[in-house]
């Protein structure tokens, strides 16, 4: 019996050792792809985590400044009144001798929360004011 050896090798090289690199570099490959999925699928996690917190704060600062107005509306509107009843005390008691405190009160307590109120509400508590100041003079 004699072997060709050269028949042999081809044989072993051409089938044998092909198959296991081959098999080799599909699993090399697949484990890369896989890698570069799971970091496409964590990556908009990641974002959109960081987008909900992001909301979480913004909804957490629109309710502490939409209490804010609303207590300097509460305050302005206090202030309308006691303003209100000055005038109605200085202006139609006849020999009244009032303090003027409360008429600089009234422009103290304006200009500390009219911050808090938007453009639209600021001009309208300003022109109220006005034609309660042109009322005094």
């Amino acid at each position: 019996m004699h072997i060709d050896w050269s028949a042999f090798w081809s044989s072993l090289l051409g089938t044998t050792v092909p198959g296991p690199i081959a098999s080799l570099v599909l699993l090399w490959v697949s484990h890369r792809n896989a890698k570069i999925l799971e970091s496409q699928r964590t990556a908009p996690a990641a974002q959109l985590a960081e987008l909900q917190h992001q909301l979480a704060a913004q909804g957490t600062q629109f309710t502490y400044w939409h209490q804010k107005r609303v207590t300097a509306l509460g305050e302005i509107y206090d202030a309308f009144r006691v303003h209100l009843d000055f005038l109605r005390r200085a202006l139609y008691i006849p020999g009244s001798r009032e303090s003027l405190d409360p008429y600089f009160d009234f422009r103290h307590v304006i200009d500390k929360n009219l911050v808090f109120l938007d453009d639209e509400l600021q001009q309208r508590i300003n022109a109220m004011q006005f034609d309660l100041l042109e009322f005094w003079n």
